[in-house]
């Protein structure tokens, strides 16, 4: 079995094209990110890794989690997750 077999790429190109608008329009209030310590260890020291998609991604210095920090208030995942 292929992962074209259940998945097809034109199906889960769509679902990315979605998620990426819901995205942009639940978390437009980047002013209201809040920078977060490590959900794995919860120190507070890490360091930029990467951007994607708009979010930044850093690396715990301590465990190596990667992780959103800044990252959207409780409220807007909720949200996204509830109504995307």
């Amino acid at each position: 079995m292929k992962e074209q077999d259940i998945r097809p790429a034109e199906l889960f190109d769509r679902y990315l094209e979605l998620t990426a608008k819901d995205a942009a329009q639940f978390f437009a209030r980047r002013d209201r990110f809040e920078a977060v310590p490590c959900p794995g260890c919860g120190q507070a020291d890490s360091r930029p890794a990467f951007v994607k998609d708009g979010f930044a991604y850093v690396e715990c210095s301590a465990c190596r989690s990667l992780f959103v920090s800044p990252r959207p208030p409780r409220d807007a995942l909720n949200l996204f997750y509830g109504d995307s």
